[in-house]
């Protein structure tokens, strides 16, 4: 097999994936979770200052779709049950936290960033951070349920593609383009560790 074939494989079905998180997050919201505030920060959604409730369809269907794309794929290709199973969960674990250290971070950076600060600006911040967390979360469990190396390149991927969370607040295309591209490009990184060890 060509070493670009598995990464464009993996690819495809992360942008599979992130179609359909994007449709069930816009299309099949969930009863949000009252929000708190700790430590006079808001945890939960911010909207025009207010203090939001905690929207579960953010922490739940962006894993859960991804997880169990590629969980489904790990079982069907030889691999035990239970390592599909555990991908699945420690998929939807990694973007609940990363979901949850956004909405604690978002407020700071934003004063920390000062009035002059735009949306843009803020979500650029927040989204490499939390896409870090996320995809560094992942990529730290991915690679001993694959036993493959690699664990900082989809950190680092996690990162970047954290940077296209500005994306979200254009338009309905920008929103489905920011998890299309997201999950596609960590899939593509997981597929080409994958192919360099050989293993699924």
């Amino acid at each position: 097999m060509a070493f670009w074939l598995k990464p464009a494989l993996y690819a495809l079905l992360g942008a599979a994936t992130g179609a359909m998180v994007a449709a069930c997050v816009l299309f099949l919201p969930l009863e949000d979770v009252p929000s708190f505030r700790l430590f006079g920060r808001c945890v939960g959604m911010v909207t025009a200052s207010e203090c939001k409730g905690l929207s579960l369809e953010y922490y739940l269907f962006p894993g859960l779709i991804f997880g169990l794309a590629f969980g489904i794929l790990l079982s069907a290709s030889g691999k035990l049950v239970f390592r599909g199973v555990a991908f699945a969960l420690a998929a939807v674990v990694s973007n609940a936290l990363a979901v949850a250290a956004w909405t604690a971070i978002a407020d700071p950076i934003s004063d920390f960033l000062g009035q002059d600060a735009t949306g843009d600006r803020v979500f650029l911040v927040t989204g490499a951070i939390a896409g870090a967390l996320g995809g560094g979360l992942l990529g730290y469990g991915a690679p001993r349920l694959l036993r493959i190396a690699g664990w900082l390149w989809l950190l680092a991927v996690g990162a970047a593609l954290g940077l296209l969370l500005p994306l979200v607040g254009r338009s309905m295309s920008g929103f489905f383009a920011f998890y299309i591209l997201w999950q596609a490009g960590y899939a593509a990184m997981l597929g080409v560790l994958v192919r360099r060890g050989s293993k699924i």
